[in-house]
């Protein structure tokens, strides 16, 4: 079977059938053992030096010559779509089958509307070209198509030389109908024994039978007349009215409406988004709008023959508003329109009474006013509840509802203490527990959202809460009564708890909590077969882990994957794990993304980048690296980019002779990029009474960052303070520039945000001096080279990274930036700063080879 894997690799050639990437016409691949495609630039491992079958094996093209013949599909691209990847079958299956049943090599390329079949030999074709013949049959019938008509044999033309004021973009539209159908329809007259294409001036009728085309040719003519005159009769064609033209296209009329309801009226015509009014528009026949003016409505219409129907139908509409009695009072009505009662209610009492009667979100005040027949409100007074009605006539009965809801509220013993009894409802007592592992059970005892302490609140049959004491815990209840047994319930938590054996250790034993063995890796592959061992977001060493019955942890070393477990009689089998996932992931020919590219410059090259390096490498990649894709399809060639320093990228490639046109497209629209971002500058810089550059001191990216904030929330709540709108940019790595669109708030804006960026300063310094003042627990670390690039990553995605870090080292440490070359580590204990600073530093060099001065090349077998 590998033998004939291996000659179908060497013959085979096929369009890539996975539906997910699109379709490429005339696009060769060649199918590997693993039946996935892979393109034919690609060494195939197949390939050998002793190859004689005709193959070489450095090229991957046959030396023989071919002999071809083509198979015609469908004239419709989607049917020819789907024959030609019913013919390859999922990972080229198919035509697998089809070779070891003929015991027939050959190869298959797809064309527009056909299939070529190529083989060695006349007799080899002629057998081939039957097998595949046979296969399109059965799946033309399979699918239920319709045979095409093989368009070979007659050809009509109609040209497209009508009146220069249709646009041909309408009749195009008309003519082939919503996805093709007014076509479809006119090649069903025929039984599709003819083809209709359209082209830029022309239109192609083709077909097998002279007579047909003929009487196509016709009708096609007549179709084109008929759309033609359609359009310039219904006036759709597009025209662009002068000025003078446009004002005077509409016809309208006024309807006289009370002066206090004309906006109530319109918003009622017009209805909600706008239904009603289209409504009325698909009555008549023809479109209309209305708007407001101070006493009337206004009708508008294209055409004057339809103003009068018109202003019937928004006469009508007027009259049904009319009777649904939509009453808009005036302004003077609508200050006396209501009438007030208030009930009695004990002072502390009046908050809670009305959020009673209101219920929430309204609903009960709402089943009130259904209740009575008429909308009420109600409102708190200093010792008392206030009733609204619109109608004098609906007080007294409004009282008596209110009365009776808050007779209701007494009932339910709503009870709201004065301040002096809250400050004295509650009664407390302590549990006594182990120190360290004080907050772990008052976790434990609230549970996850507070689940556990609302269950044990559901038992007991009264609520109580608990904190956490230096060495005890502290359990509160409003009732004296029920102290005892809240006493009892904790006490039985806790000791589920010690039953659980949720141990939280000392700091002492958390450094020496693990147990460590080394497994040896070739250096080059040390972080991706970590990689691969802990998996997407951690899923594979959970996998492990779930399997083993126990927690364990890897991480790479200079030549070595170091496992970590917390029972030393785990260590054996936590290592046979690991070692038997590095043979499956070097078994499986896993391909990685390369990064040890200094050693080849061949396929690796530097750019300079001398200044706003930040700025022009996010513009380079773009979101989510869109325009590094647009740019490798614009240029041809695939190609990586990376941040070498603060000063350089390094493009790196697969194929040496890619290298010089990846360089020179790269190079080109860095130089593009630099004008833009000049022009940018000058836009906002350019005017001295809009605009003003503010020099920073320090880190421009730290205190930008925090100046603009979260989402710009920081920005936005200074426009707020200082009442001014502006704008706020990065010129390069020293200025940023203050834009205003009044000139008179350019000062304001400027003075604001100075004083801003003073105050981030100073609490930028007070958080440095804050984790660097005391040598015990800080320490600096020098970086050289990218520190954005190294610091990011040393955090690594949500801080992931550092999380991870942390755990293998078994301390808790804080890293911080003070400046543009250097990072701080802090720690609580000072015990624990040296082994925070040499894991610290051990993961800032893993970075710099992994990641820094290096190229990224996609899909490239690694050597294992």
């Amino acid at each position: 079977m590998s033998a004939f894997t291996a000659a179908a690799c060497r013959l085979l050639n096929y369009r890539c059938p996975i539906a997910s990437l699109g379709i490429v016409r005339k696009a060769r691949y060649i199918i590997p053992g693993n039946g996935f495609p892979c393109k034919i630039s690609t060494t195939c491992n197949h390939f050998s030096n002793d190859d004689k079958s005709g193959v070489d094996p450095k090229q991957g093209v046959n030396k023989t010559p071919d002999v071809k013949a083509q198979i015609f599909t469908h004239d419709n691209a989607v049917f020819h779509d789907q024959i030609c990847k019913s013919l390859f079958g999922d990972g080229a299956k198919n035509l697998f089958r089809m070779m070891s049943e003929s015991k027939i090599r050959f190869q298959v390329v797809t064309g527009k509307d056909n299939i070529e079949v190529i083989a060695t030999s006349d007799e080899r074709l002629e057998q081939a070209k039957q097998i595949v013949e046979k296969e399109v049959e059965d799946i033309k019938s399979k699918l239920q198509m319709k045979p095409s008509a093989n368009t070979s044999a007659y050809e009509e033309k109609v040209l497209l030389d009508w009146d220069p004021a249709v646009p041909k973009k309408q009749v195009k539209g008309r003519f082939i109908g919503v996805r093709g159908n007014n076509v479809r329809q006119l090649m069903n007259q025929f039984d599709s024994k003819v083809s209709i294409h359209w082209r830029e001036d022309h239109v192609l009728i083709k077909g097998k039978d002279k007579e047909l085309v003929k009487a196509a040719t016709v009708q096609v003519k007549e179709q084109l007349k008929e759309t033609v005159g359609e359009l310039e009769s219904s006036r759709l064609v597009e025209v662009v009215p002068t000025p003078a033209v446009q004002k005077h296209s509409f016809f309208t009329a006024k309807v006289d409406v009370p002066k206090e309801n004309v906006n109530t009226i319109v918003g009622y015509i017009i209805g909600a988004k706008g239904r009603n009014i289209r409504h009325l528009g698909d009555q008549a026949g023809f479109g209309l709008t209305v708007s407001s003016g101070p006493d009337y409505v206004e009708v508008k219409v294209n055409d004057e023959a339809n103003l009068e129907k018109a202003v019937q139908l928004v006469t009508k509409e007027i009259e049904a508003f009319k009777e649904k009695t939509f009453v808009v009072p005036t302004p003077a009505v609508q200050k006396h329109s209501f009438f007030t009662a208030k009930v009695d209610v004990p002072k502390e009492n009046v908050k809670a009474i009305v959020g009673y009667i209101i219920g929430a979100k309204g609903r009960n005040i709402r089943h009130l006013g259904d209740q009575a027949g008429f909308s009420l409100t109600v409102s708190s007074g200093p010792d008392y509840v206030e009733v609204n009605v619109h109608d004098e006539a609906n007080l007294e009965k409004a009282v008596q509802l209110v009365t009776k809801e808050i007779e209701a509220f007494k009932e339910k013993s709503f009870v709201v203490p004065t301040p002096a009894v809250q400050k004295h409802s509650f009664f407390t007592a302590k549990v006594d527990v182990q120190k360290e592992n004080v907050k772990a059970i008052v976790g434990y005892i609230i549970g996850a959202q507070g689940r556990n302490i609302r269950h044990l609140e559901d038992q007991a049959g009264f609520s109580l809460t608990v904190s956490s004491g230096p060495d005890y815990i502290e359990v509160k209840v409003n009732d004296e009564a029920n102290l005892e047994k809240a006493v009892q319930l904790v006490t039985k938590e806790i000791e589920d708890f010690e039953q659980k054996q949720i141990v939280v250790p000392t700091p002492a034993v958390q450094k020496h909590s693990f147990f460590t063995a080394k497994v040896d890796v070739q250096k080059e592959n040390v972080n991706t077969i970590v990689g691969f061992i802990i998996g997407a977001k951690g899923r594979n060493i959970q996998h492990l882990e779930d399997q083993a019955g126990f927690s364990l942890t890897v991480s790479s070393g200079p030549d070595y994957i170091e496992v970590k477990v917390n029972d030393e009689a785990n260590l054996e089998k936590a290592v046979q794990l690991v070692e038997k996932e590095i043979e499956r992931i070097i078994s499986s020919k896993s391909t990685v993304e390369r990064r040890d590219t200094d050693g080849d410059p061949s396929r690796a090259r530097t750019i300079q980048v001398d200044e706003g390096m930040d700025i022009i490498f996010r513009r380079l990649i773009g979101k989510g690296g869109s325009h590094v894709n647009y740019l490798r399809q614009q240029i041809g060639v695939d190609f990586s980019i990376n941040k070498m320093d603060m000063s350089t990228i390094v493009v790196g490639v697969n194929n040496p002779g890619d290298l010089d046109v990846a360089v020179e497209g790269v190079t080109k629209e860095i130089e593009a990029l630099k004008q833009n971002l000049s022009a940018d500058n000058k836009d906002t810089a350019g005017d001295p009474s809009l605009s003003r550059v503010i020099p920073i001191d320090g880190s421009l990216d730290t205190l930008f960052g925090r100046l603009i904030g979260k989402k710009g929330d920081n920005v936005k709540r200074l426009r707020e303070q200082i009442g001014v709108n502006f704008g706020i940019n990065k010129t390069d790595s020293s200025d940023i520039v203050i834009v205003a669109n009044n000139p008179g708030d350019l000062d304001v804006a400027v003075e604001g945000v100075t004083k801003e960026i003073e105050a981030l300063k100073q609490n930028l310094s007070a958080d440095n001096q804050d984790i660097a003042g005391d040598p015990s627990l800080s320490r600096v670390i020098p970086i050289d080279g990218s520190m954005d690039s190294i610091f990011s990553r040393l955090i690594g995605k949500k801080g992931d990274n550092v999380k991870r870090l942390r755990e293998q080292i078994g301390v808790n440490f804080n890293i911080n930036k003070m400046d543009t070359s250097t990072i701080v580590v802090g720690v609580n204990n000072p015990a624990d700063l040296d082994l925070a600073v040499e894991g610290v530093k051990r993961d800032i060099e893993a970075i710099k080879q992994t990641r820094l001065g290096t190229a990224r090349y996609p899909q490239t077998s690694i050597d294992w």
